[in-house]
């Protein structure tokens, strides 16, 4: 008797396969672009934000931490950010005079209480998202040409989708007041379309999405970006300095600033 043929897997299946490899990683780089339009929804007025990113960052993971730091240009100047992630979630902030120059003097710092669940997620090159796996909120297609396969993931129902990201919400609202009076949707998407490309190699080498979140009936944003992945197991960051950094971080303050000699140059990853 023949041997029964293996089943094929599904987009979702051949993701997470691809993903788990991502994630042996020990340090990786990325370069991101992105566009953000945001409605003035906090301020109350018919404004409409539009920003354009493009970042490039090194990062790496080890038993007891993560880091992740990144440049940008803004105008004539640089930005840097360096994510800090132990038990807590650190983020600094910071500028240069022209770009790339060496960071150094006024620096912002945040501190964010997550979950263990997001804690690990952010020490991860990229994670799972788990609703991809639900039929009835999104249409998986894969397709393969040459020696790399693109898998998408297509919203298909909004209001379904807003009850499964409202899930572990206590109240589990559909909306919200803002503080000037204005009541928007919570978790609202019409449109949250993502597209990750998997390479020979069975690795993720890059994933782009399109999210249309509405507010009110005519109120929206629109947020898009694409991420490309490479140098895998490359970087190495002089952790102890870095800790040395964060340690200046007043431990019970949740944002603020502070002056240190920390050097940090703006420049892109090797080979960028």
């Amino acid at each position: 008797m023949a041997e029964e043929k293996e089943k094929e897997k599904t987009p979702y299946e051949v993701l997470e396969s691809a993903v788990k490899k991502n994630q042996q990683w020990t340090s990786w780089s990325t370069h991101t672009t992105s566009h953000t339009k945001q409605p003035d929804i906090h301020g109350g007025t018919d404004k409409v934000f539009e920003i354009d990113h493009d970042e490039y960052a090194n990062c790496q993971k080890q038993d007891d931490g993560y880091y992740d730091a990144a440049s940008w240009d803004v105008g004539d100047r640089g930005q840097f950010r360096i994510v800090y992630v132990k038990d807590k979630m650190y983020q600094l902030t910071g500028y240069s005079a022209n770009a790339p120059a060496p960071m150094v003097g006024h620096i912002g710092f945040r501190a964010f209480e997550l979950s263990k669940k997001a804690l690990e997620a952010n020490r991860q090159p990229i994670s799972m998202n788990e609703a991809f796996k639900e039929t009835d909120l999104f249409e998986a297609t894969q397709t393969k040409e040459g020696d790399k396969t693109t898998i998408a993931f297509q919203l298909k129902d909004s209001k379904k989708f807003q009850d499964f990201l409202l899930n572990e919400d206590k109240d589990n609202e559909r909306t919200e007041t803002l503080d000037n009076g204005l009541e928007v949707n919570k978790d609202y998407y019409t449109q949250y379309d993502f597209t990750y490309v998997v390479d020979k190699e069975g690795l993720v080498e890059s994933y782009s999405y399109v999210m249309t979140e509405k507010y009110t009936e005519d109120k929206e944003g629109t947020y898009s970006s694409e991420v490309t992945f490479y140098n895998p197991d490359q970087v190495n960051w002089d952790v102890e300095t870095i800790d040395a950094i964060f340690d200046q971080i007043p431990k019970d303050q949740d944002e603020g600033d502070f002056t240190t000699d920390l050097t940090f140059t703006a420049t892109k990853p090797e080979g960028k």
